[in-house]
């Protein structure tokens, strides 16, 4: 009788054993991508409570920030993050005179506190656009100019602003904001500052 030819255990080629290695690299690559995309997106939004943002002068804008703005036409564009930010359907724009820089002005009316003015969007010249909206001003125009034309009558700023006097909301579709402080280009428009000392008692509210 013919003797069946034993079989004998045989060791496992190295090609599978660096395919193996290699797909262990790659999966640990793929995961170490999308944690570092879930860190970078929670830090781009907020936590994810923000898919928008706007760029002002080249600059990308957080959820608050502080600009300078120029005499003439000023554009901020509104961008959408890629894949989760979607088409922008509808966004407001409001101004307000900020009430933490609070400071004093004189009218006939006497001394006035500057942060009792509150909503002043319709004393801007705003255009709003499907991608961006336009902030247009005078050349030169300063904060002297704006209570000016506020107050209808000729003013004189009787303390210094400590920041940016104004405060710009830029609400989005998705209910997130972007909180923009801006000064005008002309500064406060007051050639002597002298650090005049106003009792509150006397101011008008």
């Amino acid at each position: 009788m013919a003797k069946k030819k034993g079989g004998g255990a045989h060791a496992a080629p190295k090609k599978k054993s660096y395919i193996g290695a290699a797909v262990g690299v790659l999966v640990l690559l793929v995961v170490l991508a999308l944690g570092g995309a879930a860190i970078w997106l929670t830090l781009k939004t907020d936590g994810f409570t923000r898919t928008r943002y706007i760029v002002y002068n080249g600059q990308e804008l957080g959820a608050e920030a502080s600009v300078e703005l120029s005499s003439g036409e000023n554009i901020f564009e509104l961008k959408a993050l890629p894949l989760i930010g979607g088409q922008e359907s509808g966004y407001s724009v409001k101004i307000e005179a900020d009430p933490s820089v609070n400071f004093y002005y004189r009218t006939s009316g006497g001394v006035q506190a500057f942060s009792r003015i509150g909503d002043v969007t319709e004393m801007f010249e705003i255009v709003l656009g499907e991608n961006s909206f336009t902030l247009t001003l005078a050349e030169g125009y300063s904060l002297r100019d704006f209570l000016t034309d506020y107050s209808g009558e000729e003013v004189s700023i009787e303390s210094e602003p400590q920041g940016a006097p104004f405060m710009m909301t830029v609400t989005f579709s998705e209910k997130s904001k972007s909180v923009i402080r801006f000064t005008l280009p002309g500064g406060t428009g007051e050639n002597d500052m002298n650090g005049v000392t106003i009792d509150p008692p006397h101011v008008v509210f």
